[in-house]
This record gives C-alpha cells, structure tokens and sequence, in this order.
C-alpha cells in the first residue's frame, strides 16, 4: 500500500487465521460415511453397504429398547412353580370330552333339525 509515495506493508493481525487445510468437502453423488468412495444410491445419503449396516443398527437399537421396557412392566422374572401332584377336591375335578361324544351330539342335532323340517312339510304334501 503506498501513501504519499511511501510503501507501508500492511501486515495480518494474528487473530485472524485462515486454515486453507480442511477437511475436503466430499462430493455430492458419493456416500457420505468417512472414507468411503461408493456412490450413492436414490435419494439416500449412502451407498447400499452403509444404508445396510444404519439399517441393522437401528434394527438393533429398537429391539434393545423393546426389550428394555417390557423389562420394566415386568419386574416378576421369577419362575412359578404349579403343585399338580397335590390332593384335588371334587371342585378341581377335569371334564374331558371325547371325539365321539361331540360327533353324537352333533349328528343328534342335525337329526332333530331334519325331523323339524319334515313334519312342516308334511301337510304342505298332503294339502299340495
């Protein structure tokens, strides 16, 4: 800088620092994961191995936090035991049903339900 033909250097003051050494900006059409040089895939920020392995994760993470709270609604994790050998009332006693009892039951429904039918039609063929 001159004034009145004198040259002045001007000099930076020392609280202004320019890093001309950062980080590289990486291009917009590769992954966005530290080192990797894969392009991007559709509208997502990483290629398909790193889309992977933040699916994964977050599959992870959301399972370890299901986990965690159905561990605090449950805080029985003690085993119950259940005495069957035990003496039983005629209260307790258990009605065990066959195959065939329901099949006869059955049948005898339907057998009453054609009855009914027949005895309605009967006059209607007579009369006819």
């Amino acid at each position: 800088m001159a004034t009145r033909g004198e040259v002045v250097e001007v000099q930076t003051p020392p609280s202004i620092l320019i890093d001309l050494n950062q980080s590289p900006v990486k291009e917009p059409h590769l992954c966005k994961f530290e080192d990797c040089k894969r392009p991007r895939r559709g509208y997502n920020d990483f290629c398909r191995q790193h889309r992977a392995i933040g699916k994964i994760i977050s599959g992870k993470i959301a399972r370890d936090k299901a986990i965690s709270e159905i561990a605090a609604r449950d805080k029985s994790n003690e085993v119950t035991e259940v005495n069957r050998t035990g003496s039983r009332s005629e209260d307790d006693s258990v009605v065990v049903k066959s195959f065939w009892g329901d099949i006869t039951i059955l049948l005898g429904i339907e057998l009453g339900f054609y009855l009914l039918i027949l005895l309605f039609m009967i006059p209607i063929m007579i009369l006819g």
